[in-house]
């Protein structure tokens, strides 16, 4: 019975003396630690993302920036080069090559899709060698006055046939153009417009079969008074959606005969505002599937660069109704699309006092905006804002398609990953935290570790340390310690699992 007793004496003085050496390791450690205030960067295919400590800009791009190619992200190179007797891109989700003879292929693997100018007006088209300007092709004069572009995208090739003077002799009946289609159907035709230097834009009926594709250019646009040349056709092929679905404008134009609504889709600049006969409205669909998981959002700021626009005037950031695809592409659906962009509540607004050209600005939402913003990217995925102005004046904005990638649309997202302090609060509430906290303990097999933990909390002489370990940082070497110093760590998680896992565990550790 005595030796019982002392074997108990013992334990008990051995336990508190550990725990009493504990206390002091994470005391004098507490004491001593400085917050780093660490800047970490990463990048995903369309975003780059930068923190400091627990704060992050995240920039959404319209396009993939970045391709990963045998584990490592870089940057999209959208150029073409020469190659040999042809004309290449660079191999990412696609490549492209174009010979002097206008013959197009886009590649995927062994997979090939090729398509070839072949009559306009039933006139055979005359090529010659092409010019590059970045990531732009361009046969000139393939018959007179009509130039032939190619601009390579991450997720599509345009295609702009420019018309640069009045067609003499036109008739309503031999405005076709044809191509040839081969190969495998690994593109889509976007749905093909013209538009006119006046910023007037139309739709473009076509026939698509199995090897070629005609397009029926409007007569009554080409020669209507209102028309301001050079014009431009786009019958663009696609590979699939970029991170903007869609972005371009709705509205109406009159030739002084008829009045045409129209609406068109992914132009290279969006014409806001006055056209030549008419006027439009803008919208911009954002696809935020691969945004990744933004925390507490503090921020939410739409990026436009503004080509030119026309003073004074007023541009609304406006919250949509529905989206493109939800508004029939037809003459009522076009009609009440071009009304939704400009009715609804406004989100950020500018207002310029003077002319101005070549310039970003910044619309950051309010509180309504940022609302809706947070839940499209908790439901839907899909997030659209309308575009208006003052319908007698005229902006011209880069779009998603645009050939200088610096200009085109770009989201910017504000947050803080506040998730551990949010899911600590709910088990101890008011309970002090601290950040960036070094911890150093010796363990009962005489082994030392040391960490620093994002997040620690102390009550009752319980510690909890908390790490979410992003990309390019490592877990730390260290186990909890009975329930005295009590380790989690994890990763891959959104803001709402950290909030619960941090909470539980707490719980579930806390000694009553």
């Amino acid at each position: 019975m005595i030796e019982a007793s002392r074997y108990m004496r013992k334990g008990v003085v051995f336990v508190l003396s550990s725990l009493l050496l504990l206390s002091v390791f994470i005391f004098f450690t507490t004491a001593q630690s400085q917050p780093s205030h660490q800047s970490t960067s990463d990048k995903g295919s369309n975003f780059e993302r930068t923190c400091i400590g627990d704060k992050c800009n995240l920039v959404v791009f319209s396009y993939d920036k970045y391709f990963q190619r045998n584990g490592e992200w870089e940057q999209i190179d959208e150029n073409w080069y020469p190659c040999g007797d042809n004309f290449c891109t660079k191999n990412y989700y696609f490549n492209a090559t174009a010979d002097s003879n206008g013959l197009i292929k886009m590649n995927i693997g062994n997979r090939q899709f090729r398509q070839q100018i072949s009559t306009f007006r039933n006139l055979n088209v005359t090529l010659s060698s092409p010019t590059i300007s970045g990531s732009v092709l361009t046969y000139t004069d393939v018959i007179p006055n009509i130039d032939l572009k190619y601009q390579y995208l991450p997720h599509k090739l345009k295609e702009e046939i420019v018309i640069k003077q009045p067609i003499e002799n036109l008739s309503r009946e031999d405005l076709h153009t044809l191509f040839t289609l081969a190969g495998d159907s690994l593109f889509s035709l976007e749905e093909p417009f013209i538009c006119d230097s006046g910023r007037k834009c139309a739709p473009i009926n076509y026939t698509l079969s199995d090897n070629q594709v005609s397009l029926v250019i409007p007569w009554r646009f080409l020669t209507s008074e209102t028309t301001v040349y050079p014009v431009t056709i786009d019958p663009s092929f696609t590979l699939d959606n970029a991170s903007i679905i869609w972005n371009g404008v709705a509205g109406t134009w009159s030739d002084g005969d008829i009045i045409s609504q129209f609406r068109t889709n992914n132009p290279a600049t969006l014409l806001v505002g006055a056209i030549s006969g008419g006027n439009t409205r803008g919208d911009i669909d954002w696809n935020l599937d691969l945004v990744p998981d933004t925390g507490n959002i503090n921020n939410a700021t739409l990026s436009l660069f503004f080509e030119n626009l026309t003073a004074p005037n007023y541009i609304n950031i406006t919250n949509m109704e529905k989206n493109s695809s939800q508004w029939p592409d037809d003459l009522q659906g076009n009609i009440n699309f071009n009304k939704d962009m400009g009715n609804g509540t406004i989100y950020s607004n500018y207002t310029p006092t003077f002319n101005a050209s070549n310039l970003f600005i910044n619309f950051t939402f309010n509180q309504q905006g940022l609302d809706a913003f947070k839940n499209s990217l908790s439901t839907t995925k899909r997030f659209s804002t309308g575009i208006s102005s003052n319908l007698a004046l005229s902006l011209s904005i880069s779009g998603r398609d645009n050939a200088n990638s610096s200009r085109r649309p770009t989201f910017i997202i504000s947050y803080d990953f506040s998730a551990i302090e949010k899911g600590i609060n709910n088990s101890l509430p008011n309970n002090p935290i601290s950040s960036d906290q070094q911890i150093y303990i010796v363990g009962l097999n005489g082994q030392h570790y040391l960490g620093r933990f994002d997040k620690t909390t102390t009550k009752n002489n319980q510690t909890w340390a908390f790490n979410y370990v992003v990309s390019g940082e490592s877990f730390i070497n260290m186990s909890s310690l009975f329930n005295i110093v009590n380790v989690w760590q994890n990763s891959s998680l959104n803001y709402s699992q950290i909030v619960s896992q941090v909470e539980n565990f707490i719980n579930n550790t806390r000694i009553p």
